[in-house]
């Protein structure tokens, strides 16, 4: 926390997607390094969510800029194909967990590492469709949302799903638990669709927020209703049918 005005000041100079790569590697390590492990089970499992998060940010990036050189709206898709792809790996990994625990958590590696893809990207849409005045607080609902529906919510939907404790069968109380995480492939695949949704939108809203922060056009005001000439721009003819449509 004490380093956090360094890293903001640098953000603003540097690509920031790296400089929340290095942030979510530092942290991830730190956590768990300071993390009391009673159980060999959950010492692997959490060696497993730090690497993943490191190579899942580390990937997205990387995907994201080369694909971006030939498709504009890379980023939403990029994430779309994570929480897609994953949805299956989870699935997966639960539907091993009573059978063999090699593969479960070979499923859960891949399944992480398809689902942290889209953490700096997310971070990255959200500055350029906002205007520089709101961005702060854009980010801060954003945090705000996704731990209220994430880590903060979810442990209680799950929980709501599980009626393993109602009952003295381990059988029936670990087919419960496991029915109840399932929710997490169908809330991947869900997520993905809403980034494929995002993708048809993404150019012309990030258009929007460049002009509307360079004074071109006002917030309230579509882009279409006005014809805009760039700062370096020159006169032309053209022809009058061009122009009263």
């Amino acid at each position: 926390m004490v380093l956090a005005p360094v890293f903001g000041y640098l953000g603003d100079r540097w690509i920031r997607k790296y400089i929340m790569c290095a942030g979510i590697s530092f942290w991830s390590i730190v956590t768990l390094s300071s993390s009391f492990i009673p159980k060999e089970v959950t010492m692997i499992f959490g060696v497993i969510t730090v690497l993943t998060g490191i190579l899942g940010v580390g990937a997205g990036v990387e995907i994201s800029k080369r694909y971006r050189k030939v498709n504009p709206r890379a980023d939403p898709i990029v994430c779309a194909c994570g929480m897609l792809s994953s949805a299956p790996f989870l699935y997966l990994s639960l539907v091993f967990a009573d059978t063999s625990l090699v593969a479960t958590y070979v499923f859960i590696f891949i399944g992480e590492t398809l689902l942290s893809l889209n953490w700096a990207i997310v971070a990255d849409i959200l500055l350029y469709v906002v205007i520089p005045t709101r961005r702060s607080t854009a980010e801060a609902m954003q945090i705000m949302v996704s731990h209220l529906l994430g880590d903060a919510g979810s442990p209680y939907l799950i929980g709501g799903g599980d009626y393993g404790g109602k009952t003295e069968s381990t059988l029936l109380s670990f087919r419960s638990l496991e029915y109840a995480l399932m929710v997490c492939a169908f809330v991947g695949a869900l997520g993905g669709g809403f980034f494929l949704a995002m993708a048809l939108f993404i150019e012309k809203d990030r258009k929007k927020a460049e002009m509307v922060s360079e004074g071109l056009v006002s917030e309230a005001e579509k882009i279409e209703d006005r014809i805009v000439v760039p700062k370096s721009g020159r006169s032309t003819w053209v022809p009058v049918s061009s122009v009263l449509i």
